[in-house]
């Protein structure tokens, strides 16, 4: 899942998510036939150095969770809702932090509008835009309603997309599953533990490549309910553990993996470096390029040394193994 920008409490503003800036706020997609909200979004292009910060910003003056599109020129970020007023609202304060961060004086180019939809529910109206994604090199990831077949020699790994975790198809998602996928391959039986679980893809993904015992974390309930849902409808219930992070797994383990945004890798750093303590290799993702410095520093710090360094359209992943 993930990179949740804004891990704390939500307002009433609700939001999809394609990149996850997201609030602790659980929505299972339901057809409501008698019942139906027009879909209003705020809508905001801005340079793609600016999307993470912007979309923390927004979430910080209450939006519950930001949407992050590309854009033909740069990023766009999203929030959707039921009410043109809230979200005009909420771009007039983004538009006064903009200036207090001085962000208005410089020569970028911050596209802002409303768009109304008078005929889409807003929470419904994002899951028909979701289709089947790549994942690793041998792993799809789909709806659980869409059955599209797999390419040639793929599987397919099913979720149930909810507006607070996502569609699973954000690029540091693909990158976490594809260096879990190498490491479960090269170390079969390895045992992994991933921080913040979300819908749980990454974990399911070491469990189909040969993991042994594999858990999956999260502070909110709601996100291991969902990671559970996820892990019956691909028959993987036997072979995933999901527990409060607050729990400690009765086994260490050889591969770690988080993927949350920079602010929450950070706060939790010394958690998961004694999780991790034993393990042959931390993967950490969920930032971008230009805040690996800091994530490297801080687990440097803590006594890991780098291994490996990826990047994909902006974002970055960083290998960590024992020093």
């Amino acid at each position: 899942m993930k990179p949740r920008y804004g891990a704390g409490p939500h307002s009433g503003v609700a939001i999809s998510s394609t990149h996850e800036y997201l609030p602790r706020l659980s929505r299972v997609p339901v057809a409501h036939p008698q019942y139906t909200m027009a879909l209003v979004k705020l809508c905001i292009d801005v340079p793609p150095d600016l999307a993470q910060g912007i979309g923390e910003l927004l979430i910080e003056l209450g939006a519950g969770a930001v949407e992050e599109q590309r854009a033909e020129r740069g990023a766009r970020l999203v929030v959707y809702g039921e009410n043109e007023g809230e979200l005009a609202a909420l771009g007039k304060r983004a538009r006064a932090g903009f200036e207090e961060l001085g962000l208005e004086a410089r020569d970028v180019n911050i596209d802002w509008r409303i768009e109304v939809d008078p005929h889409s529910d807003w929470d419904t109206a994002w899951t028909k835009y979701l289709v089947q994604q790549p994942l690793t090199p041998s792993w799809v990831i789909q709806p659980a309603w869409d059955q599209t077949p797999a390419p040639p020699r793929a599987g397919r790994i099913f979720i149930q997309p909810t507006l607070a975790f996502g569609d699973g198809g954000h690029v540091t998602t693909r990158m976490a599953a594809r260096a879990v996928e190498r490491f479960c391959v090269e170390q079969p039986g390895a045992n992994v533990l991933d921080i913040g679980t979300g819908t749980g893809v990454l974990a399911m993904v070491a469990a189909l490549s040969g993991a042994g015992k594999v858990v999956g974390t999260d502070i909110d309930p709601v996100a291991l309910a969902a990671a559970v849902e996820n892990a019956k409808l691909n028959g993987l219930e036997d072979r995933v553990l999901f527990l409060d992070a607050c729990a400690t797994p009765p086994f260490a383990f050889d591969l770690v993996v988080a993927n949350l945004e920079p602010r929450v890798l950070l706060s939790i750093a010394n958690d998961i470096a004694a999780r991790a303590r034993e393990s042959r290799e931390l993967v950490l993702t969920g930032f971008v390029a230009q805040q690996a410095a800091e994530v490297e520093e801080g687990f440097v710090g803590l006594g890991f040394g780098e291994m490996t360094r990826i990047e994909c359209d902006g974002w970055c992943l960083l290998a960590f193994g024992q020093r």
